[in-house]
């Protein structure tokens, strides 16, 4: 069973000047959370089908995990890979629309929701959202745009995102799950952050633990040498 993490000793706020995009909406101070794979939800499906675009709600995210006006951000794992999900708003939310800059040490951007850009009089025409490093994104009030980042499939990874402007967004959110698949709201705030940064390493084995196998060889090295001297 995974366990969960605790945000004030793996999560932190880092700096304190603040950022303006554009329609004069202020983003906080970056995020870090390390250890931020610990806490996926395991799936039986593809990351694709998980997100279930226009499964219900069209053009739209349909995990269950969508909210209104919010940055919502989890990580998911099938088949020994893990995957995070950026879902930005969600039914009830107003249009808005985001900008911002992707970088990972592994993985790339598997899907995006959806290469469709909605124009201020409302008309839909279609683009492709990512541009190397940067993902530009629209939507109309009570949709969803969001993305898959896969292909994390080693313990040791980090992922950089920096925000560039955005607008209807007021919060943030990170989830996490346990074994059965039940999701805890780990982290939240009211504002969209300048940063994210999630950091993920491979947990070694503590000295003390190391010094206490040598030991126990040792001991039974001594033990059977004894033995064949009897």
């Amino acid at each position: 069973m995974k366990q969960f993490l605790s945000f004030f000793s793996d999560a932190r706020l880092i700096g304190v000047s603040l950022l303006l995009g554009i329609h004069g909406q202020a983003f906080s101070a970056p995020i870090a959370i390390s250890q931020a794979g610990d806490n996926a939800i395991e799936i039986n499906e593809s990351f694709r089908n998980f997100y279930s675009f226009a499964d219900g709600t069209p053009w739209s995210a349909n995990t269950g995990y969508e909210q209104a006006n919010t940055l919502t951000a989890f990580f998911a794992e099938y088949q020994a890979e893990q995957a995070l999900f950026l879902i930005f708003s969600g039914p009830g939310g107003l249009a808005g629309g985001v900008d911002f800059d992707i970088v990972g040490s592994q993985g790339r951007i598997s899907f995006v929701d959806d290469p469709i850009r909605t124009l201020p009089d409302g008309s839909r025409v279609p683009r492709d959202p990512v541009v190397g490093s940067n993902v530009s994104m629209n939507y109309v009030e009570n949709y969803t745009d969001g993305l898959i980042y896969s292909g994390l499939t080693s313990q040791d990874w980090s992922i950089n995102i920096d925000f560039n402007s955005s607008y209807g967004l007021d919060g943030f959110r990170f989830l996490g799950f346990d074994g059965q698949g039940n999701d805890t709201v780990m982290f939240e705030q009211d504002s969209l952050p300048s940063s994210l940064q999630f950091i993920n390493t491979a947990r070694s084995v503590s000295t003390p633990s190391i010094l206490m196998l040598l030991l126990i060889g040792m001991v039974f090295a001594f033990t059977r040498n004894s033995i064949k001297r009897i």
